[in-house]
């Protein structure tokens, strides 16, 4: 009798936990898309297909890319754009992001050891788009390409796509 009462406590307790935090979750789109034994080619973007359904927030749009540790450069050059359902180019562009340290090598990434992958895989998460608002209801696009020399990337195992909704801060000007 006193365990079911302790038991009743509890999932009074805990359960209203778990649905706030599960409703309280900024992530509203992640997906991955794996390379090939490794190896990104430059012509074959990825694209990655969300829908939006807030346009009164802002949202944050990451990039995350996974690599190991024999990945023989520190940045990476990615080329991104974000396009309505309509096809119609909202944003292109072309940057640098850093994954090592030039001069000592070290990964800035999340280290990954869970992966099946021999050796260490690294996580890095950078933004492609900061304070986004989108001005209608939609489906939208993400395509990413890698813009380096060599037209195939050794050592980057996938790249994924990370939305999040943006903290506000209403006391900013």
């Amino acid at each position: 009798m006193k365990f079911n009462f302790i038991l009743k406590i509890s999932l009074f307790l805990v359960a209203p936990l778990l649905l706030f935090s599960a409703c309280n979750s900024r992530t509203i789109y992640e997906s991955y898309q794996d390379f090939d034994r490794g190896y990104w080619i430059k012509n074959k973007p990825s694209s990655f297909h969300f829908d939006i359904k807030d346009t009164s927030s802002l949202y944050t749009i990451f990039a995350q890319l996974r690599n190991d540790i024999d990945y023989p450069y520190y940045n990476i050059y990615l080329k991104y754009s974000l396009e309505e359902k309509a096809m119609d180019s909202i944003s292109y562009m072309l940057r640098e992001f850093v994954l090592m340290d030039p001069k000592t090598g070290k990964p800035f990434g999340e280290k990954d050891t869970s992966s099946e992958i021999d050796g260490f895989v690294y996580t890095h998460k950078v933004p492609l788009f900061t304070k986004k608002k989108f001005e209608k209801v939609g489906s939208y696009k993400v395509n990413l390409k890698q813009y380096m020399r060599p037209d195939t990337l050794e050592h980057v195992w996938s790249i994924g796509l990370l939305i999040e909704k943006t903290e506000s801060n209403k006391n900013q000007l």
